[in-house]
């Protein structure tokens, strides 16, 4: 009676064990791999360059391309990018152009082909990062015979923005503020001092993101933006 408890017990065990291994073996097929360490590396106030770890397995099939994604955050839309792997490769990379001063979100998902089927994993966002500012604007006139420049700061801002600038033969001008929305936040008619323009705007309850700026003298327009954090 002992030896027939034992035998069942041993019979037990190995039925367990091939069906956890069979159960695990089955979850793992026809899997394509998440792509990982998403890294930001290197942005300018035009562009950005990501890269990201393929990451292959021998239990899932091999990751032939990358689906990138990103925007601006808060815009409903966003830029796609296809990537194609090399064999062997390692990293996934992608530079793309991006637009002054904005705060971009982004992510990656692989794509496995295998006997004609396409698999796509999940996104897998990487981290957030934000376009250089040139906070200088200079455009010269048509006729060469006078100049327009803006500064906008700070940039990023919390609570107030100053905007300083020169515009010759000009007595004032009509500064506008939109969110990205196109909703209108401020309109001013600002007169010149000298051709001088310095104005300041309390953005303390304006919510969190990139605005815009028009500037206008009648002849010409300058644009800019800043971010609200």
């Amino acid at each position: 009676m002992y030896m027939k408890s034992n035998i069942f017990i041993a019979l037990s065990l190995c039925f367990s064990f091939a069906l956890f291994t069979s159960n695990s073996a089955k979850a793992q097929s026809g899997c394509c791999p998440l792509p990982d360490s998403l890294t930001v590396t290197s942005v300018t106030d035009s562009s950005f360059c990501v890269k990201w770890r393929i990451s292959d397995s021998i239990h899932c099939d091999t990751p032939k391309a990358a689906i990138l994604v990103y925007r601006p955050i808060g815009a409903a839309n966003w830029t796609t990018v296809r990537i194609f792997y090399g064999s062997g490769q390692v990293f996934g990379t992608s530079c793309d152009s991006i637009t002054s001063c904005l705060k971009y979100q982004w992510k990656v998902r692989n794509v496995c082909i295998k006997n004609g089927d396409t698999t796509f994993t999940d996104y897998v966002k990487g981290p957030n990062f934000t376009a250089n500012c040139d906070t200088t604007l200079f455009v010269k006139n048509a006729s060469k015979s006078g100049s327009s420049s803006l500064q906008v700061f700070p940039n990023p801002a919390h609570t107030s923005i100053t905007l300083k600038g020169s515009f010759e033969s000009a007595s004032k001008v009509k500064v506008i503020i939109t969110d990205m929305q196109g909703n209108s936040k401020l309109q001013r008619e600002v007169s010149l001092v000298n051709g001088v323009l310095h104005m300041s705007f309390d953005a303390v309850t304006w919510n969190k993101g990139v605005y815009f700026i028009t500037i206008s003298d009648g002849k010409k327009t300058i644009k800019q933006n800043f971010i609200k954090e």
